[in-house]
């Protein structure tokens, strides 16, 4: 009767085993990886709505890597799911904050990339959407934020598609930082997306090539950045008679008076730098006319 009154909302949500883990940690900063379609922005509104009910009227903040990003992918799902679920709020979007009105407790909306304008908040906890589209400093100053001290439950996560081995992969992945943990969410785990649409996975393999699907769909960590430039290039699918086009076009302009001839052949894709059989007597030098 005269105790703290405890809201509790109907939210229709059921969660995936990796959300499941990701909800249930208790670690200061946790992150939740994993591949298109694994439920992350899900998660990511769900443990928002979590810590804001937990830390009734206090201050948190979802961020996202650029406005464009926040206003279009982010602040959309999380008011998706808040009207799914019927819980009351007030978004006011001139000032990008969005206020519970049963706890009070606010959330404001920001774009991480210039991270130096997340100082001064007091916040309770954030949370930041595709961390590895973000900068480490943008990271490590919403860390310092997390510092009020009235919060119930102070917390920092993120959700992300891997991307290599950033420093999001060295924070989150590889070192064993006390206070972190991360949930990796397993490729194909989403059946609720595959009910709707089975053959999802299936066109992004033929849509991508292997290692950009690797990346995104089977939520690996690779280096895309090293080894050959051109990754899907195969010699023997790519490469024609490379050597037609430049004569036809050599013949065409073996000028009379040409101190020598160039040709450019106007219909190959790219130069890969093929040694060219051009005759003995070909000069080698441009004259250009108008």
């Amino acid at each position: 009767m005269g105790g703290a009154r405890v809201l509790e909302y109907g939210i229709p949500y059921k969660r995936l085993p990796s959300q499941e883990r990701f909800h249930k940690s208790g670690a200061r900063f946790k992150g939740f990886s994993g591949p298109v379609g694994s439920g992350k922005s899900q998660a990511l509104c769900q443990e928002a709505i979590k810590l804001s009910t937990l830390n009734k009227g206090r201050t948190g903040l979802i961020g996202a890597p650029t406005y464009p990003m926040l206003r279009d992918a982010t602040i959309p799902a999380l008011l998706e799911v808040l009207e799914r679920s019927q819980i009351p709020y007030e978004f006011n979007r001139g000032e990008n904050h969005l206020v519970f009105k049963g706890s009070r407790s606010k959330i404001l909306f920001r774009a991480v990339e210039e991270f130096e304008r997340l100082r001064g908040s007091n916040l309770a906890w954030f949370g930041v959407d595709e961390l590895t589209y973000t900068s480490e400093d943008a990271w490590l100053r919403l860390e310092g934020r997390l510092r009020d001290p009235q919060a119930t439950r102070l917390c920092g996560f993120g959700v992300w598609t891997p991307k290599g081995y950033d420093w999001v992969y060295e924070r989150f992945v590889a070192k064993q930082i006390e206070g972190y943990e991360t949930i990796l969410a397993q490729p194909f785990e989403n059946r609720f997306l595959l009910d709707q649409i089975p053959d999802y996975y299936e066109r992004l393999r033929h849509s991508y090539d292997a290692r950009f699907y690797e990346q995104e769909v089977l939520g690996s960590y690779l280096h895309m950045k090293v080894g050959r430039v051109y990754h899907a290039f195969d010699r023997a699918g790519n490469v024609g008679d490379s050597t037609a086009p430049w004569l036809k076009e050599m013949m065409i302009t073996d000028g009379k008076d040409f101190e020598s001839t160039v040709g450019f052949a106007l219909d190959q894709f790219c130069l890969i730098g093929y040694e060219l059989p051009f005759p003995q007597s070909t000069r080698r030098a441009v004259r250009v006319h108008r």
